[in-house]
């Protein structure tokens, strides 16, 4: 089990809500801006005790115009080189004489849903702590940290982080974000394909991958779904992420298939796994809806239908067993030892 932060944006004043200003430059000079991430001790290298996955940078930027102070939120991707962690260039007006830009907040994420730009969901792998604060004390260049915008040279801003490990919020002294606590959780998956005439499927997958018999592991992917209004009906549904065992399974790697998840603490999640088999239909192979499970985030348990029209009576709940590892069938027949079962 992975632990980490994500962070939801407060309705706070700039930043929502409002339109974008573009500074009064007078000269319509723009140019690159790179942040080289660094934590707390140095180099942030792949061998430091963060989960160092991380796929973008959430960066909020400052700078005033006619007297105010406006705030903007970047998205840019990182990469690392040389063992050193750096932003995607982000394009910024050079400011009139005497005018900087301020780094708010940096954070850097691990992109559970690819979206890119919606931290909602995703992981915050770390952060850059405020002047003041406990990590902040600790680093020369705490936030809020002001660069300006060379016409002929690109800038370079280095920010320090700090991993979040189970780390406590107040010790970044955030401003903008009240952080909740994301945990990233898995279920196991194995499934066995039993065809009414396994001959059919010569020529397919199955077939490429020497699999092909009366009884063979079953090819599959599986569509994680998460209720967004908590109601148990799914009529507002939002698709997290696809899985699937195609790549090993033609690999000869025949395992078991990890489906991973993000749930929250305030809302106890309400999760759907839509199961698709590779079958043939007609003439073709492809993937077909078999059917779908549900469960609760906190619940070790699945069930074959949602909590709204659960009869205990008749869906008690499927246990993994001993080994965490969630069996099924695809077949037409129900003589198979499985924990649950989809017809074609």
């Amino acid at each position: 089990m992975r632990v980490g932060f994500h962070m939801t944006l407060m309705l706070v004043l700039f930043l929502t809500g409002c339109q974008k200003e573009t500074p009064d430059t007078g000269s319509g000079t723009e140019n690159e801006v790179v942040f080289t991430i660094y934590d707390g001790r140095g180099t942030l290298k792949s061998g430091s005790n963060c989960a160092f996955d991380v796929d973008y940078a959430m960066v909020i930027i400052s700078h005033v115009v006619k007297n105010k102070r406006v705030y903007e939120n970047f998205f840019t991707g990182t990469y690392l080189e040389n063992a050193v962690l750096y932003t995607f260039p982000l394009i910024l007006p050079k400011l009139p004489k005497n005018q900087y830009y301020r780094v708010e907040e940096c954070l850097l994420y691990a992109d559970e849903d690819k979206s890119r730009t919606n931290p909602t969901g995703d992981r915050l792998v770390s952060a850059a702590p405020h002047e003041g604060s406990n990590f902040g004390n600790r680093i020369p260049d705490p936030l809020n940290v002001e660069f300006e915008i060379d016409a002929f040279n690109k800038t370079d801003v280095g920010l320090s982080v700090f991993c979040f490990n189970g780390s406590d919020p107040a010790d970044y002294g955030f401003v903008w974000f009240q952080p909740t606590v994301v945990v990233v959780k898995q279920k196991w998956f194995y499934g066995s394909f039993y065809p009414d005439n396994y001959l059919d499927y010569s020529g397919s997958s199955y077939d490429l991958a020497g699999e092909l018999a009366v009884d063979m592991p079953a090819l599959y992917k599986v569509q994680v779904y998460r209720d967004k209004n908590l109601d148990n009906t799914f009529a507002s549904s939002e698709l997290l992420i696809e899985y699937g065992n195609e790549k090993d399974y033609l690999a000869g790697k025949i395992q078991p298939l990890s489906v991973q998840y993000a749930d929250g603490p305030d809302a106890n999640g309400h999760f759907e796994l839509r199961f698709l088999a590779y079958l043939r239909v007609g003439g073709s192979f492809i993937y077909k809806e078999v059917g779908s499970v549900y469960f609760e985030g906190d619940n070790t348990l699945i069930y074959r239908t949602p909590v709204l029209v659960r009869k205990p009576d008749f869906d008690s709940g499927i246990d993994p067993g001993d080994d965490n590892i969630f069996e099924f069938a695809i077949s037409n027949s129900n003589t198979q030892n499985s924990d649950f079962r989809f017809g074609t």
